[in-house]
């Protein structure tokens, strides 16, 4: 109850953001459930057409990371997916990274990051501990 009072005071304009925000986290998880990695990339970009009021980098990032919190299973690889779909909406050049280590144990683990103007946007707390196996741009 607490996440929609402060939802309802929030400007319109944030309101808004956090709706798209959802609506892209919401569909890039349930792509990932269904579809392969690839086809889901070709959607997001033949879907894209650019907004015509480009929010800030930081806002998006903000955004996202809200959302995340309130969609099942939202991994830093929905987050990056998602992130880097409203990048590229927005007109922002960015760059998913998808990482991989072995833990201390042995085990294999595996990360996904965004990269934009030159730095680690979202999933940035340990990307320099994972070693990048692929990585897109994207931009329409």
């Amino acid at each position: 109850m607490r996440s929609l009072r402060r939802f309802a005071r929030l400007p319109r304009a944030d309101k808004s953001l956090l709706l798209r925000a959802l609506l892209v986290v919401s569909v890039t998880r349930l792509g990932l459930w269904l579809l392969p990695i690839g086809a889901l990339r070709r959607i997001a970009l033949r879907t894209g057409k650019k907004t015509r009021v480009a929010p800030h980098l930081t806002r998006l990032v903000w955004a996202v990371t809200v959302v995340s919190r309130y969609v099942p299973v939202a991994t830093c690889l929905t987050q990056a997916l998602a992130l880097h779909w409203l990048l590229m909406l927005s007109g922002h050049a960015s760059r998913v990274y998808l990482g991989a280590r072995k833990d201390r144990e042995g085990k294999f683990e595996a990360h996904a990051w965004v990269e934009c103007e030159g730095r680690v946007v979202i999933g940035g707390a340990e990307a320099h501990e994972y070693v990048s196996f692929t990585s897109w741009k994207g931009s329409l």
